[in-house]
């Protein structure tokens, strides 16, 4: 997600149009939601609940997230989106072309449905990640 790849080697990162500083769990969440992924549009899902349960368990093994930051994942992941789309809306509003199309293509309606979805399984999600390993 938003990484150019050489086989399994990232060679590349793009798209920093929300980069700032912020604590650890904004990024993780962010970088979870994308990598798992939990995506509902047909272009951008992968898998089953199941399966992307058990790709954001990888990642929060491979990272060494806590048992506080898995449990309050999804609740950071959807505040993440929520924040996304609301940058999306200012900068549309503000004239930017990029996000005014972003808007005309529906990605916001994307983010928004994935919001949906995270909160729809959210015991799901939160207990498979805190399965012990």
């Amino acid at each position: 997600y938003n990484v150019a790849l050489n086989g399994q080697t990232v060679v590349g990162v793009f798209d920093f149009d929300t980069a700032h500083p912020a604590p650890r769990l904004w990024d993780v969440a962010f970088s979870i939601y994308g990598w798992a992924p939990f995506k509902t549009d047909e272009n951008d899902r992968m898998g089953n609940l199941e399966q992307q349960i058990q790709r954001a368990k990888l990642f929060c093994d491979a990272y060494g997230c806590s048992k506080l930051e898995r449990e309050n994942l999804v609740d950071v992941m959807t505040l993440r989106l929520t924040a996304l789309v609301d940058y999306m809306r200012l900068m549309a509003s503000s004239r930017d072309e990029r996000f005014q199309a972003n808007l005309e293509e529906g990605h916001h309606i994307a983010y928004l449905q994935d919001i949906d979805y995270l909160r729809q399984h959210h015991q799901a999600i939160t207990l498979g990640i805190l399965k012990e390993r």
